[in-house]
């Protein structure tokens, strides 16, 4: 295996795993968000970062290129 097709196939599974846990840590902030508006409490700031964070993790897998490793 030619060392540049490891790379590729490192770098494109380390992508797969930083969008999955974006995309679990978003579906977690919706669910507490949602769980905490059913029951009537007030603000969950928890669930807004989980959000945020999932957000972030999403758009750095897709927005990372081969030029910036």
């Amino acid at each position: 295996m030619n060392v540049n097709k490891f790379v590729d196939l490192i770098t494109s599974m380390g992508k797969g795993i930083l969008m999955g846990i974006g995309i679990g840590c978003a579906l977690l902030g919706l669910f507490l968000l949602s769980f905490s508006y059913s029951n009537g409490q007030g603000l969950n700031i928890g669930a807004f970062v989980a959000i945020i964070s999932g957000s972030a993790c999403i758009l750095l897998s897709l927005n990372s290129s081969k030029k910036q490793l």
